[in-house]
This record gives C-alpha cells, structure tokens and sequence, in this order.
C-alpha cells in the first residue's frame, strides 16, 4: 500500500496539529482530493504549498504572505497557476508566500499566522476570507472528520481551545491499514460537531473579534494588512440573516483594508463560468483574474 501510494502520488499529506487541526506535511507530493490539476502539487519542506522560502528577506524585496482555505491553497489547480505564483510574476521585486492549507477557518488562520506567518517577516498580509463558510467555521470543534480548534471570547478577549485528538484520528494516522479501516467506517463517525460554548452564538460578532486581531497582530508586526473578500457562487449559501454583508461591514468598521471580488469574479459576466469549477473553486483562469486584479489594487496602495 505504501508503494502503490508513492507511486501514485496519493501519499497522506496531512497530519494532526492540537493548535491548528491538520497541517500539510513537509516535502509531500500528491495528487487528487483537490491536489492538483493535472499533476501532483508539492509542499515545501516547511509543510505548505509553495516553493522553498528562507525567513530572511532579500533586501529591497516586498514580500507579501496570503493565508486562507482551499482557494489559497489552488484546489484543482496546477502548481505555478495559483494568484500567488501568478501575483509573484507580475511583480519581479514582491514575493509572494502561500500558506494557504485545505478547509481552514478564519481561527486556524489567525493561529497559523501567530505562529508561524510572521516569521517570515512579511511587509504585506493577504487574507483571503471566503464568505461561502468562514463565518460558520468558526463554530466547530470537528470538522471533515478531523478535530480542529476554536475560540471562545469572554469581554472581546479570545481564548484558544486547543483540538484533542479523537480514537479515529489516531487509527488513521497509525497506518496505511489504519486508514483503510476508517474509511470503511467513516460513515459511522460523526464528520463534525459544533462546540458546546458556540452553539447558538453570533458568527459574525465572533468572525469580527478574530479580524480585530489579525488587524492588531499586523500593526504590532509593521505589515500591512488586505481582506480579500469571496463570495459563493451560489447565491445565499450559509447566508442567514444577511450575515455576509455584516462581515464585510465589520472589516471596514475596524479599518481593514477590503478588496471585494463580487464583481469581479462574478458568473453573470461574460466568460464567468470560464472563472469556476462545477464544484465551486476558481479554475486557472479565476486564479489569473484575480492576480492581475490584485496586482492593480496594491500598485495603488503603493505596497508593492
């Protein structure tokens, strides 16, 4: 099983992480389950998809770090066809990190850029935030069958709870058989749950606490900070009450630098379906869309 993995790019790629859930492992090589297009996407040794990076800066190198969920990360998407890797291009003296990682929330992101994004000393943050799920990400404890962590706020201070490892996780990271056995019985497990001290709560108050922080985290870290709003394709998804444009609202209420692609990215448009995958994600040309978009926008702005 393990040669026939290799051999077949289909290697396990993630691996459990109390703090943030699942992260990608280091140096993996895989393909489907949205890795890739045509060819197996790779990670650094540093566990993210992306080329290989030093923390140090080059001098007179603007470096710029997007975090987000599966967009960032180029679902079904070649290598070197991501806004990321296209951005990068389109900016010989910017370089563009891509620390994006599959089904992460707006918390997993907040926590991966405390722990590891600034490391590498970015002038520029890109938050790709996609209204489609992250305000309602938010909300779990388990999700896609993995434990994830989450906050509670008590005062608008945030508090981590950090993500315990279930039975199942550990059978399906103990062997390749261990994943076989749960896959044959996943359908038993139950594949997400909402923790106990978020039920009922306000997603968007919650969704604000976390950008006033990724906001103060980039002033204490001089870096300047642009939300990247998506919206879904399908109109109303996971909308309840008119949530999306509050969360909008909440980021220009706390003076965050908003880049909406609606209009953008829209399907009314003439090529629009040209732009997205049947199952929602951005196809090659999406990607290519938004990194000349998003090249304009920060040439204004003047950060890059």
């Amino acid at each position: 099983m393990r040669i026939w993995s290799h051999a077949t790019a289909h290697e396990r790629a993630l691996v459990f992480d109390p703090e943030l859930g699942w992260r990608m492992l280091p140096n993996a090589q895989k393909l489907g389950g949205y890795w890739g297009g045509k060819w197996p996407a790779h990670t650094n040794s540093h566990g993210f998809r992306d080329r290989e990076r030093t923390f140090d800066k080059k001098p007179g190198v603007a470096r710029l770090v997007s975090i987000g969920d599966s967009f960032t990360f180029g679902a079904d998407v070649d290598d070197g066809e991501r806004f990321t890797d296209i951005l990068e291009t389109l900016s010989p003296t910017t370089e563009v990190l891509n620390l994006g990682v599959q089904a992460y929330g707006p918390d997993q992101e907040l926590v991966l850029l405390e722990r590891e994004g600034f490391r590498y000393a970015p002038d520029v943050v890109l938050w790709v935030v996609f209204l489609g799920n992250d305000l309602y990400d938010i909300r779990f404890a388990r999700r896609f069958h993995w434990p994830r962590p989450y906050f509670t706020s008590e005062a608008g201070v945030l508090t981590l709870h950090r993500a315990e490892p279930s039975w199942d996780v550990r059978l399906r990271l103990s062997s390749y058989l261990g994943e076989v056995a749960f896959r044959t019985f996943s359908g038993w497990i139950p594949a997400e749950a909402v923790a106990p001290e978020l039920a009922g709560s306000n997603p968007v108050e919650q969704f604000t606490l976390i950008a006033r922080r990724i906001a103060a985290d980039c002033a204490s870290h001089r870096a300047r900070l642009l939300a990247v709003v998506l919206w879904p394709t399908k109109e109303g998804d996971f909308d309840r009450d008119g949530d999306f444009p509050r969360a909008v609202e909440a980021l220009k209420t706390n003076h965050i630098e908003v880049f909406d692609t609606q209009a953008l990215l829209s399907e009314d448009q003439p090529d629009g379906a040209a732009l997205w995958f049947p199952h929602g994600h951005w196809t090659a040309l999406g990607h290519r869309r938004l990194a000349e978009a998003l090249f304009e926008k920060l040439s204004k702005l003047g950060w890059i």
